[in-house]
């Protein structure tokens, strides 16, 4: 029965830190780590520093430039948060062990540096671009584990891979909405109710659930406690949205509404970019909404069935 659950955590060993302190080895993963510890501890005392850190492409081309290298320190208290940590520990570690400190520290520093340059510098990227936190570079390990042990059994026996498949699908690295809206009298107002459709589509597809007791018909999920509501940490990822106007002819100003425009066109949206990740495993049969637990349930069941 332990057989079936299996996860590959580092060894525990002496690591090749750049300094000791007592008897730990601190590590660019560890320091890595303890940074963002320390900016959840920082962020209650005052939200604003921590903010600062944060890369935000328009503050970076105001002079801030520090943002480039500092983002990935700037976390705000969150489970979410906390299991981005101990994701990159274990999967920071296995790299650090696996390459070496200094070609890690490298590889670290590239991923943090060039990226946000990229968005910052190169026009036509999303102007409104930001990252905070170790969810992009633990993403990152995931994957580079994934690469070089693709069969390596986690829970259930499920393969790194799909695990890593998972993870990049669930976190929607970039979501671009075009709209015809006619003449469109307020941009600002329109890309505001366009924003926040497709957050309340991406709360559909990845947690909102009415649920009702089977025998009383009583509502279970009759509070925020109960019923997740989108949060924006939830779209971490770049949004763009551009506009292909056709001006309609029913009205003397050439405008339409825009509605339920960002909701409607995300739920498709995201629910197929889930199927399209998920199918060469097998699973064909996705329902809103696509929780942790569903997904969870969903890959044991493939790697049964694989089995």
């Amino acid at each position: 029965m332990t057989s079936r659950f299996q996860l590959s955590f580092p060894e525990p060993r002496r690591r090749d830190g750049w300094f000791r302190i007592g008897n730990i080895d601190v590590t660019t993963t560890a320091l890595l780590c303890l940074l963002n510890l320390a900016s959840m501890l920082l962020y209650a005392i005052s939200p604003t520093a921590v903010r600062k850190l944060a890369f935000i492409a328009p503050r970076v081309r105001d002079g801030e430039l520090w943002r480039l290298i500092t983002w990935p320190i700037a976390s705000e208290p969150s489970f979410w948060v906390l299991i981005g940590i101990v994701f990159f520990w274990i999967f920071g570690h296995y790299a650090e062990d696996t390459i070496g400190k200094q070609r890690f520290a490298g590889l670290v520093a590239l991923v943090v540096v060039v990226p946000a340059a990229l968005v910052t510098l190169v026009p036509g990227l999303d102007v409104t671009a930001g990252s905070a936190g170790l969810s992009l570079l633990g993403t990152v390990m995931l994957v580079l584990f994934a690469a070089e042990r693709p069969n390596a059994p986690f829970f259930f026996g499920i393969p790194a891979v799909v695990i890593a498949t998972v993870f990049v699908s669930l976190d929607v690295l970039r979501y671009t909405a075009v709209d015809d809206l006619g003449n469109v009298l307020q941009p600002a107002i329109v890309e505001g109710q366009v924003h926040g459709g497709v957050a309340q589509g991406w709360g559909q597809v990845f947690g909102e659930h009415a649920v009702y007791d089977r025998d009383s018909g009583q509502f279970l999920t009759a509070s925020f406690m109960d019923y997740p509501m989108p949060r924006a940490d939830w779209l971490k990822g770049s949004f763009t949205r551009e506009s292909h106007p056709v001006p309609t002819a029913t009205n003397m100003m050439g405008a339409k509404g825009v509605g339920e425009s960002g909701c409607s066109g995300s739920l498709p949206a995201l629910m197929n970019a889930l199927s399209r990740a998920l199918r060469p495993y097998g699973i064909s049969d996705l329902q809103m909404p696509v929780t942790p637990v569903v997904m969870w349930r969903l890959l044991k069941d493939a790697a049964k069935q694989a089995a």
